[in-house]
């Protein structure tokens, strides 16, 4: 199968959003503070922003 700009631009799309909520699922398990946890999920987003 052979997938088109707007098709690859999804997936990728989709992948970023997935890991993002995985990520900030596993950190609100294991969460110590509120301002440390909020700061350490920004980062995560902006590192899979990139």
């Amino acid at each position: 199968m052979v997938m088109n700009n707007i098709e690859y631009d999804a997936v990728v799309e989709s992948a970023k959003i997935k890991a993002k909520s995985d990520i900030t699922v596993a950190v609100l398990n294991n969460a110590a503070s509120k301002e440390k946890l909020i700061e350490f999920i920004k980062k995560l987003h902006d590192q899979i922003d990139e």
